[in-house]
């Protein structure tokens, strides 16, 4: 699967399979995308890479970090310290 953010300057490829899909309502996933929810999947940090740029950092919570394009700010992927070596894409942002 490939993704990109909005304006294409961040793009990455993850291989399959998932290991899975979740539906956040999280307070801060709430916040970050302006939604009710966000859908994530779950791939282990061997399954990913960026092909193109790197996103910035915001770290969110205390164990938490965020990644979004420093140039349009689309919302990039999500890790957590509770879900270590696991990186959660935002289903939004992939093109298939």
């Amino acid at each position: 699967m490939r993704g990109r953010c909005l304006c294409g300057r961040i793009k990455c490829e993850v291989d399959e399979p998932v290991q899975s899909c979740v539906n956040c309502h999280c307070g801060s996933c709430r916040r970050q995308f302006s939604a009710p929810m966000a859908t994530f999947i779950g791939v282990s940090d061997k399954q990913w890479r960026w092909t193109t740029g790197a996103p910035k950092v915001f770290h969110s919570s205390p164990g938490a970090e965020r990644t979004f394009c420093g140039n349009c700010g689309t919302p990039l992927p999500f890790r957590s310290e509770k879900m270590s070596g696991v990186m959660h894409f935002i289903v939004a942002a992939l093109d298939e």
